[in-house]
């Protein structure tokens, strides 16, 4: 096909425009021919600043950041250094040692100052859910997880979105770096085993990730209607995630699952498979009235499924704008539902939107940023994910 026939010239380059003026003669031409332009954008966006592995890299730290993160004086890394026990630093262009979240890791298992989960309790396996789009579930489960990753933990990310949201922030291009069965498709209507296989190291420290894409929209589909022979094979559809979690659990301190916006077969399973629940919920009247029918579908979706007791259950107000009606409604809301709000909140900060359009996030800015903006935003966002990580140690320590 000549995807040129939907392109014409202007002064600013070149636009999408169809040859009528408000209609479309073929409607599947022309998003055929949408995808195709707008996979090359990604591609092009990707391959410039975040592809993966060799193509999206960690940030690294200076030695007094490290000192804080372990909690040991500079002097003590030095030794450390001079004495050969850690990896040499790099350097950056200025000649300033810098030092690797995989050093920060062997500098803490050297001092004792690396959190262990006990070995008696249970990994985190929570859901980052909402039946609403918008609402800063993606991004919420990506700073989650990779604060965990910083403090030392060792992290699995679940995408069960199709639209792969999560997957592209780890540098993948859904349609391009990944195949079918490259996501929970198989694992999931075929051999819970399988999820060894998709299983991605990814270019963070600590961060492992299934990947999603288009192709996950297929299992969405397909569940609902197994055969009862199928069933009787693979057992309950509705739980075929907690089976294969059931298979790697154990290798990961947390599992985050970012759940699709809806209330399908996807997020039923995620649903199954937890012990642990966060809502993200952005103080708006109409996010707070879609957030009062979320309540009376997760009555349903969990009285279908049957999950374990949760160990966690929380709302984290999300994009929270500072304004009077956002305070308004976040002085409601936690009046209503009392501890079950997070008592941090996500602020709505262009930072986060400018890092977020460059495939970043707060924890991969560069170390020498001095953005006052940037700083707001990374304390802000600290807060909650200290909150949710001491509430994690205190459910591990019980």
């Amino acid at each position: 096909m000549d995807y040129n026939y939907f392109l014409l010239k202007s002064g600013n380059g070149d636009t999408m425009k169809e040859l009528t003026s408000y209609g479309v003669k073929d409607p599947v031409a022309l998003m055929e021919a949408f995808h195709e332009i707008g996979q090359n954008a990604i591609i092009n966006i990707v391959e410039t600043s975040a592809a993966p592995e060799n193509r999206k890299q960690l940030r690294t730290w200076g030695i007094n950041a490290v000192a804080q993160m372990v909690g040991k004086a500079p002097n003590t890394i030095r030794s450390l250094e001079e004495k050969g026990a850690i990896s040499p630093p790099i350097k950056d262009s200025n000649g300033r040692k810098q030092y690797t979240l995989e050093i920060i890791n062997q500098i803490r298992d050297l001092t004792n100052t690396r959190f262990t989960r006990p070995e008696s309790s249970e990994p985190i396996i929570c859901s980052v859910m909402n039946f609403k789009g918008g609402v800063g579930k993606s991004m919420t489960s990506l700073l989650l997880l990779q604060y965990l990753a910083i403090n030392g933990l060792k992290v699995l990310g679940v995408d069960l979105d199709s639209q792969a949201t999560l997957t592209t922030w780890f540098g993948f291009i859904p349609d391009i770096d990944l195949n079918e069965d490259d996501t929970l498709a198989t694992t999931l209507l075929e051999d819970e085993n399988d999820i060894t296989r998709v299983i991605r190291k990814t270019y963070f420290t600590g961060i492992d990730l299934v990947p999603a894409n288009l192709e996950l929209q297929n299992a969405e589909l397909i569940l609902p209607s197994l055969s009862d022979d199928k069933i009787k094979e693979l057992g309950s559809p509705l739980k075929r995630l907690k089976l294969a979690l059931e298979k790697i659990k154990n290798n990961y301190d947390v599992i985050i699952i970012d759940c699709p916006p809806n209330t399908g077969a996807l997020t039923m399973n995620a649903v199954s498979a937890i012990n642990s629940a966060l809502i993200t919920l952005p103080p708006s009247m109409p996010d707070f009235a879609s957030f009062i029918r979320l309540t009376k579908t997760l009555q349903r979706v969990f009285k279908a499924v049957k999950p374990e007791e949760l160990n966690f259950f929380r709302i984290l107000l999300t994009k929270h704008k500072g304004n009077a009606a956002a305070n308004k409604l976040d002085q409601l809301m936690r009046k209503l539902y009392a501890e079950y709000i997070l008592v941090n909140h996500m602020v709505d900060s262009a930072e986060i939107d400018n890092t977020a359009n460059a495939l970043l996030s707060l924890y991969e800015k560069p170390y020498a940023t001095n953005s006052s903006t940037y700083r707001r935003a990374l304390e802000a966002c600290n807060k909650v994910n200290l909150e949710i990580f001491d509430a994690f140690k205190e459910i591990w320590e019980r």
